[in-house]
């Protein structure tokens, strides 16, 4: 039965998303780090580190506590370095671990309407049906959502900004 009810509550509407499309790669770096160093309290985690990187998928892997969250911290300037400087020259979108970054009392839905102020309510709704999110926790502020809601709430938002650079 429950299935059944599924079923005949199912709404299709006819909704287009338009893929956001980058410019063609020019070969430049992105992202510049030019000795980079980051401390912690009793330790450097990140000495002189030299960095750029351009139009590329990049995997930052090692044990726990070894400063990954950290160097992309500073990497997206969300902390700044010990020491060294960070340039990043393209527009940046970034989802930290559990989405802790986007615990704000804004919901999608408002996240969306501020990013385009040509945007209406209905094309919003459009946006968030479109990527298969529920309506009641896009209008919902953010920082009530679970981790994991969070997460894909907030990949729609970048998803409608096109950022050239995405880390997660």
């Amino acid at each position: 039965w429950a299935k059944a009810a599924r079923r005949a509550l199912s709404v299709e509407l006819p909704l287009e998303l338009v893929l956001p499309t980058l410019p063609d790669d020019d070969g430049r770096a992105r992202i510049v780090c030019h000795g980079v160093a980051v401390d912690v309290p009793g330790r450097r985690i990140v000495d002189q580190l030299d960095l750029r990187i351009g139009r590329e998928r990049i995997a930052v892997l090692g044990p726990n506590g070894a400063g990954k969250t950290t160097l992309l911290e500073v990497i997206t300037q969300t902390r700044r370095p010990s020491e060294g400087m960070v340039s990043v020259t393209a527009p940046l979108g970034y989802v930290a671990q559990g989405a802790t970054n986007w615990e704000i009392r804004d919901s999608l839905v408002e996240q969306l309407l501020g990013d385009d102020p040509g945007l209406d309510p209905e094309r919003a709704a459009e946006i968030v049906a479109a990527h298969g999110f529920p309506l009641g926790l896009a209008l919902r502020p953010l920082a009530s959502l679970s981790a994991g809601e969070r997460t894909r709430a907030a990949l729609i938002a970048l998803y409608q900004r096109a950022p050239e650079i995405l880390v997660l």
